[in-house]
This record gives C-alpha cells, sequence and structure tokens, in this order.
C-alpha cells in the first residue's frame, strides 16, 4: 500500500529539498547450437575455410559478450564468411559465403569490436557476417566498427544477397563507402529490422543499408540512428549519396520509417530522378510511440510498442530496459512521468523566484508502467521558475525523479 503524500509534508518535504532483451521462443531444430564466444569462432572459422552451411540451421542459446577478448587495445574480430576482390587483375579472388540459416533466437551478440586503419590490398567486407546468402534472423547486434579504407561495412553483414530479418543494431560504424547499420551492401531481402547506432562515413551510407542494389529491398524498417557525413576525399564523389534508410539505391524500398533529425531525407532521390520521391517517412519520437503511424507493419506477432522506449521494438528481440527507470519532464505547462512499476505516484508542482515560493500543488496519480499522458498542475501559478518531483512514499524523504535541483535562495 502506498503511503500518500499530504499537503503539509509536502511543503515541509519542499524545504528540505530546496536546502537501458526478453529470450524469443523457436523450436526450430538446430544442426548447430552456439552459446559461447569459442564456439561463435569456430564457427566463423569453419564458414571462412570454405563449410558453406548450406541447408543448415546455426542457432544462438545465449548472449554472447565479445568484451572480453575483443576491443580497443584487444583483438579484432574476424567476420563470418568473406572474399575480397583484389585491385590487381593478377591477383587471386576468394569467395567463403555463408549459404545457411544464422537463426539469433533473440539473443545479442554484445560489444562486437573491429579496427583497421591499414590500407586494404582488395575490396573487402567488414561486419558481425562478411559475406551471406542465406538467411539470417532475430539477431541483435551491439558494438563499434572502424574500417578506414575502401569496404563494404554493415552491423549485422557487410554483403548480402540472402535475407535479413527481425534483427538490430546498436553502437557505432565508421567507414568510407558503402556503410548501413544492417547491411553495407543489399543484393536481397531486408525486412523488419532497426538501426539506433550512429552511421558516418563519405559516400553510400544509410541507416538501414548503405548502398541496396535491388534484389527484393527494404521492407517494414525504421532508423532513429544518427547519420553523419564525413568530407568526401574522392573529387568524384560530388553526390555522396546518405539517407537515413538507405545511402544509394531504393526502388524496392517499402514502410519504412526514421527519425526527424536523423538526416534530411530516408533515401538518396537523385538515383531515381527528379520526378521520383522519397518513398520513405520521416517521425517525430512522439509519432515513434503510435504504432497507428506504421502502415502494414504486423504488430501481433513480430512488433510490439515498448512504452518505455516509445517506440517499437521486435517480439524476437526485445530491449533490455533503459538502466533508469524513472523520469520526469516539464513540458508545455504539463508533467510527463515515466515510471518503471505501475502503481500509484505523487507528483509536487513547485513555483518560485530567487526570494520567495509561488505556489504548491500535489496530485496522487496512478501510472501505467513506461511513458505516461501529460498531467496538468492544479491552482498553480506558473510564473516563476517550475520544478516538479515524483514520489513513490516516505521511505528515504528522496523523490524517485525530479526536473532539477531547487534553488534554496528564497528561504533564507
Amino acid at each position: 500500500m502506498k503511503k500518500f503524500i499530504s499537503l503539509f509534508t509536502t511543503f515541509c518535504i519542499v524545504l528540505s529539498i530546496l536546502g537501458t532483451f526478453t529470450v524469443f521462443a523457436d523450436d526450430t531444430t538446430a544442426d548447430l547450437e552456439i552459446s559461447t564466444l569459442a564456439e561463435l569462432e569456430a564457427f566463423r572459422d569453419d564458414v571462412n575455410n570454405g563449410n558453406t552451411y548450406e541447408g543448415k540451421t546455426v542457432k544462438l542459446t545465449a548472449d554472447i559478450d565479445m568484451s572480453e577478448k575483443y576491443g580497443e587495445g584487444k583483438e579484432s574480430w574476424t567476420p563470418i564468411g568473406w572474399y575480397t576482390i583484389q585491385w590487381s587483375s593478377n591477383d587471386p579472388y576468394y569467395n567463403f559465403p555463408f549459404l545457411g540459416t544464422f537463426d539469433g533466437n533473440g539473443y545479442k551478440i554484445k560489444d562486437l569490436y573491429y579496427y583497421n586503419d591499414s590500407e586494404n590490398t582488395g575490396f573487402e567486407v567488414v561486419g558481425l557476417f562478411g559475406n551471406n546468402n542465406g538467411t539470417i534472423k532475430n539477431l541483435g547486434v551491439t558494438g563499434s566498427i572502424t574500417q578506414l579504407y575502401y569496404s563494404a561495412v554493415g552491423g549485422i553483414v557487410a554483403d548480402s544477397g540472402g535475407i535479413i530479418e527481425n534483427c538490430c543494431f546498436s553502437g557505432t560504424i565508421t567507414s568510407p563507402a558503402h556503410v548501413g547499420g544492417i547491411v553495407g551492401m543489399n543484393n536481397g531481402q531486408v525486412k523488419n529490422c532497426y538501426n539506433t547506432g550512429t552511421i558516418q562515413g563519405q559516400h553510400c551510407i544509410g541507416g538501414i543499408v548503405g548502398t541496396d542494389n535491388g534484389g527484393d529491398g527494404i521492407t517494414n524498417s525504421y532508423n532513429i540512428g544518427n547519420i553523419i557525413k564525413i568530407a568526401p576525399e574522392a573529387e568524384d564523389w560530388d553526390n555522396p549519396y546518405f539517407g537515413s534508410i538507405t545511402g544509394s539505391g531504393g526502388e524496392e524500398v517499402v514502410n519504412c520509417y526514421y527519425l526527424i533529425g536523423t538526416y534530411d531525407k530516408g533515401v538518396n532521390t537523385v538515383d531515381f530522378g527528379d520526378d521520383i520521391t522519397d518513398p520513405t517517412t520521416a517521425l517525430t519520437m512522439e509519432q515513434f510511440a503510435d504504432k497507428s503511424n506504421f502502415t502494414n507493419w504486423d504488430f501481433d506477432t513480430v512488433w510490439e510498442m515498448d512504452e518505455v522506449l516509445g517506440r517499437p521494438v521486435l517480439r524476437s528481440n526485445r530491449e533490455e530496459p533503459p538502466a533508469v527507470g524513472y523520469n520526469i519532464d516539464y513540458k508545455d505547462g504539463n508533467a510527463v512521468v515515466t515510471v518503471a512499476e505501475e502503481g500509484t505516484y505523487t507528483i509536487i508542482f513547485v513555483s518560485y523566484t530567487e526570494d520567495r515560493l509561488l505556489s504548491i500543488n500535489s496530485q496522487n496519480k496512478q501510472f501505467k508502467k513506461g511513458k505516461n499522458e501529460p498531467i496538468a498542475p492544479q491552482n498553480f501559478n506558473t510564473n516563476g521558475n517550475i520544478k516538479i518531483m515524483l514520489w513513490d512514499s516516505l521511505e528515504g524523504m528522496k523523490p524517485l525523479a525530479m526536473t532539477g535541483l531547487l534553488s534554496d535562495t528564497f528561504i533564507q
């Protein structure tokens, strides 16, 4: 039972104060199960030595944290599946793709790390996967990728002619060209994916796909990560091709959305000609919280609206809740409250000047878990400085959240 705060107690409190993924069940039979970093590396080495895993399913059975072995001052990840296109026609061409099904099973690869500042001997592929012509699904990846020379780079896969579905990336990726939060170069299909990471480069840079070369395109995906343009070095890059969804290509982009401010358009329409409009839709963060804004998205079996994050997340890869579960903001004269647990809470509004207290308003409200509808103060003087506090009881005599520390000058 919550202990509600009386107006008198509220006044005393004011005076005293003035002094961040749930696992997705999948019963598909796996030919190989992976639960450790060592097992992931062994699978990687097997693919890179020529085993394509065609017709086979590889499944994660646990989150894998790479940080103990990979990171700054440690090792750099070698992608799963690879090829190189040598600059010289006399140099050999290597091609070792992944052709099977990799099912992340709702688990994550955490702290992926790749860094290379050495000049390539040929065009390379960099990501968790390098070369994919199979299916990668139900997977979340976090990490940092920096490839300072010309390559294809993606958070999930660098170059894909297969299917990428129900995947997400968070982190940072930096490389000159063909850089995407999910796929660097897409010749297949990307569907039901999203990126929250920062993607930066010089040419063909996108939040979901760097270069979309056709295939079945990009469907039902979104980006809220920043797209950052690094000054081009090559003179022939007059049009560097940037987009919040895809930097180059995009004829087959359907029902894709991006956060306003991440970049000024979803795709680079120069690829299409002046008479073709951007097929993507820009949304505010408030609009991201309303599932009616997502045309033909499956919110029954694929997506769900996360009330704490205020945007869609994949049912197969639910994100971990934010580290801070309680928050309160003052916006347009109202309190906007986020709570980590459903229940009854007390909101205290305080209006003051440097020399006196103007008004106090206390309300007990029932809140659902996550972000709630705005609450307006009642019989409240809004002419002074406004501060708001959120309480659930008197325990500890400390609010769960507040809009800022209050000055104590007016009580002197």
